[in-house]
C-alpha cells in the first residue's frame, strides 16, 4: 500500500487492549475462574494475555530486522524542477510486521493536500520488501530540510506500536531562478572591458593549479601541502593578469530594514545569471556579503572559474538569507585581501550612509567599483564618483516575479 501525504496517526489502534489496567483485569479474572473451575473463563482470559503479550512481543523483536533505505536523486535544483524520493523497507525477520514511514517537509514544498509530510504504511511478512516513490516540486530559492525519516513498526493486529528516527536530516539546495538579462549598458560593458590574448604576466593573488617545482622559480611560490602529498616539490600555477576578476558584493542590509523580500530575491536572481554570463567570457567570479546564511554557510567565495566553482557560486547565493549579521563595509575591510585586482559590482537596495562607506573602502584599495540599485536613479556616489546604475537595466520585469 502506498500512501502519500496521509494524516498523522491515521491507523487507529484498539487501546483499551493495551491499558495495563486492563490486563490486570484480564489476569485477575483468569485467577478468579481457575478458583471457581470455569473452564471457559479460563480459555478467554489465558488467550486474550496471550494475544496482547505475544503482540507486545512481536512488534519489538519484528522491527530489530526492518531494513530502511531513502534516497533522494537530486539535492541541488533550480525553483520548478521535479525531485524524486524513493523510500524502501525490507523485513528480514521471521515475523510479520506492519509499519509506516514518514518524511517531514520544509514549509515550502506543502503539499497540495495541506499536509506537510510525505507518508506510506503496509504490512510485511518475511523477507518481503516495500518500495514508495514520490515527487516533489522545487519551491522558491533556498535551502530545505527533508527529513529525518521516522518509521513506525508495530503488530499486525495493531495493537502495539513503536516509532524511531533512523536517517538525519537531508538538506535540498534550490538555486536562484536565472533570468533573461538585458543587452548591458554601454559604460557597463566599457567596464569590464575586452578580453584580450595571453599575457605572460601571472597574478600571485590566484592561484589555480599546482605543477613539478622548476628551478630558478621563486621559493616563495611552492606549495608545500601539495609537495608532501605528491613526495615531490610542487609550486602554484596562477591566473595570467588578462582575465577579468568580477567581485560581486550584495549588501542584505538596507532589503532587510525594508521588508523588501521581492527586490532581494530580484538581486540574487540577476547575480546568478550574470554569473553564467561572466563565466562564458572566462572571467573569474567572487561572491561577498553580509547576509546570514542556512547551515552556517560561508557568505564569502573567493574568486575563481570553471563549472564546479560556478555551481559553489548558486549554492551560496541559494543559502543567503535576507537577515544582515553586519554592515558589509566590515565585511569588504576584513576580506579585501581575497579580492584584489578584481572589479566590483556592488548589489543593494539605494543609496545611504552604509553604502557610501562601501565605496571609499573599495576606493582605499584601489577596487574598481559600480553600484547597482534597486529603489534608485542611476547618476553617480557623491564621495567617490563610482556609477550607478538601476536593476531594471540589466533585467527585465521577470525578475523578482
Amino acid at each position: 500500500m502506498v500512501n502519500t501525504g496521509s494524516k498523522h496517526g491515521e491507523r487507529a489502534l484498539p487501546t483499551i487492549f493495551v491499558e495495563k489496567f486492563f490486563q490486570f483485569l484480564t489476569f485477575l479474572l483468569f485467577f478468579v475462574a481457575l478458583l471457581w473451575e470455569q473452564t471457559h473463563l479460563v480459555y478467554l482470559s489465558l488467550l486474550i494475555l496471550i494475544m496482547i503479550n505475544g503482540a507486545k512481543l512481536c512488534c519489538r523483536m519484528s522491527a530489530r530486522g526492518v531494513k530502511v533505505f531513502f534516497q533522494i536523486d537530486r539535492v541541488k535544483v533550480f525553483p520548478g524542477e521535479k525531485i524524486s524520493l524513493c523510500g524502501q523497507m525490507q523485513n528480514n525477520s521471521l515475523l510479520p510486521i506492519w509499519l509506516q514511514i514518514e518524511v517531514p517537509l520544509a514549509q515550502g514544498f506543502l503539499l497540495s493536500s495541506g499536509v506537510d509530510f510525505l507518508s506510506g504504511d503496509g504490512g510485511l511478512l518475511w523477507r518481503e520488501k516495500a518500495t514508495w516513490k514520490w515527487e516533489l516540486t522545487a519551491p522558491k530559492r533556498g535551502c530545505y530540510p527533508v527529513g529525518p525519516l521516522g518509521l513506525i513498526t508495530g503488530d499486525p493486529m495493531g495493537f502495539f506500536q513503536q516509532k524511531k528516527e533512523l536517517q538525519p536530516v537531508s538538506w535540498i539546495t534550490v538555486f536562484p531562478r536565472l533570468v533573461a538579462l538585458n543587452p548591458l549598458p554601454l559604460s557597463l560593458e566599457e567596464f569590464f572591458g575586452e578580453q584580450r590574448g595571453n599575457n605572460p604576466v601571472e597574478d600571485p593573488v590566484y592561484p589555480v593549479a599546482t605543477r613539478e617545482y622548476q628551478a630558478g622559480r621563486p621559493a616563495r611560490h611552492i606549495h608545500w601541502k601539495a609537495s608532501l602529498r605528491h613526495n615531490c616539490l610542487q609550486e602554484k600555477v596562477f591566473e595570467h593578469t588578462a582575465r577579468k576578476k568580477i567581485l560581486l558584493a550584495i549588501d542584505a542590509r538596507q532589503f532587510q530594514k525594508d521588508e523588501d523580500e521581492e527586490s532581494f530575491e530580484a538581486v540574487l536572481e540577476v547575480a546568478a545569471s550574470l554569473a553564467v554570463q561572466l563565466s562564458t567570457r572566462g572571467s573569474s567570479i567572487g561572491l561577498v556579503s553580509n547576509a546570514a546564511t542556512f547551515l552556517e554557510r560561508p557568505s564569502l567565495l573567493p574568486l575563481s572559474r570553471g563549472e564546479e566553482h560556478l555551481q559553489s557560486f548558486w549554492e551560496a547565493l541559494a543559502a543567503l538569507r535576507m537577515e544582515a549579521e553586519k554592515p558589509l563595509a566590515e565585511v569588504l575591510r576584513q576580506s579585501h585581501d581575497l579580492f584584489r585586482g578584481s572589479l566590483c559590482l556592488y548589489f543593494a537596495r539605494q543609496n545611504g550612509k552604509e553604502v557610501e562607506e562601501s565605496a571609499e573602502i573599495l576606493a582605499f584599495y584601489k577596487i574598481p567599483a559600480v553600484f547597482i540599485f534597486t529603489n534608485s536613479a542611476g547618476g553617480v556616489l557623491e564621495k567617490t564618483g563610482h556609477r550607478i546604475f538601476q536593476l531594471c537595466e540589466i533585467c527585465g520585469s521577470e525578475a523578482g516575479a
